[in-house]
């Protein structure tokens, strides 16, 4: 259940994320330019957090890059010889 609501979760943020460029693109189309900024896609993003990470992230470091060599090389799928019979 937990990489269902993950799965749902990065669904989500793709979504606004690609939504968020298109509102932003629209609105900079009808600004204007002398009475405001240009705006951002995060401007319209609800998934977005101004300079903090999210609660789930890992943030890589030269420390923790050993780990995740191992644990993705750990995911390889074994080589599997067929033999005839």
């Amino acid at each position: 259940m937990r990489q269902l609501l993950l799965m749902a979760k990065g669904q989500s943020k793709d979504r606004w994320a690609r939504i968020s460029l298109l509102c932003a693109i629209i609105a900079n189309a009808y600004r204007d330019p002398k009475k405001s900024r240009p705006f951002k896609p995060a401007d319209f993003n609800p998934h977005f957090t101004k300079g903090k990470h999210s609660a789930d992230a890992i943030v890589v470091t030269k420390g923790n890059m050993s780990v995740m060599k191992d644990m993705f090389e750990s995911f390889k799928e074994p080589k599997v010889t067929l033999e005839k019979i």
